[in-house]
């Protein structure tokens, strides 16, 4: 199974998104499923179905001794720069975020992303040809609320990636945090 933990995108801003990309020219682009938008925050990889309940358990004390969070400063934009392949809802970088990275990646005993800056992002779109139509950058208002996850599971299919939430757990930070291991 090829996992990966996420917080799933608020309805109100499906409706939002969906707006700015019918104004684009999508001309090279291949629009992910709306369904399937969320806003990764650690990649897992390929684990055996007999380990899920171990990161289930995992995912249950993080997400219980983490606040919710919000992030802005959003962006509409492509990713890279320098050879556009997708199109990103960016936020600013929050450092709830990358604590919230380097506690699952620690948890999961797996290497954080070094990445810096660590982009919390959305991808609404991926390139189908080289090059695709070009994208002006554009600020998009209002507050993304972080108050929940979700351990997915993504699959190859025909149409393109399928993601199934097999467990979503509100962030309450109602528990003691375990430190953060440093990147």
């Amino acid at each position: 199974m090829r996992l990966f933990i996420a917080a799933p995108i608020p309805g109100t801003w499906h409706h939002r998104l969906r707006g700015l990309l019918t104004g684009l020219d999508l001309t090279g682009w291949a629009p992910t499923d709306p369904a399937g938008w969320h806003l990764t925050v650690r990649f897992i990889g390929e684990r055996r179905p007999a380990e899920v309940d171990a990161v289930n358990a995992m995912l249950h004390q993080v997400c219980a001794s983490t606040a919710p969070y919000v992030l802005n400063a959003s962006i509409l934009c492509t990713m890279p720069a320098e050879k556009p392949g997708m199109i990103w809802l960016r936020s600013a970088p929050h450092g709830a975020h990358r604590t919230l990275h380097l506690r699952l990646s620690h948890a999961l005993d797996l290497p954080p992303d070094d990445r810096e800056p660590f982009w919390p992002h959305v991808t609404l779109a991926r390139s189908t040809t080289r090059p695709p139509a070009s994208i002006v950058e554009r600020a998009v208002p209002g507050d993304l609320r972080v108050d929940r996850l979700s351990l997915f599971e993504s699959r190859r299919e025909p149409v393109g990636m399928r993601y199934t939430a097999l467990l979503t757990l509100p962030l309450s930070g109602t528990a003691p945090a375990a430190p953060a291991a440093e990147a």
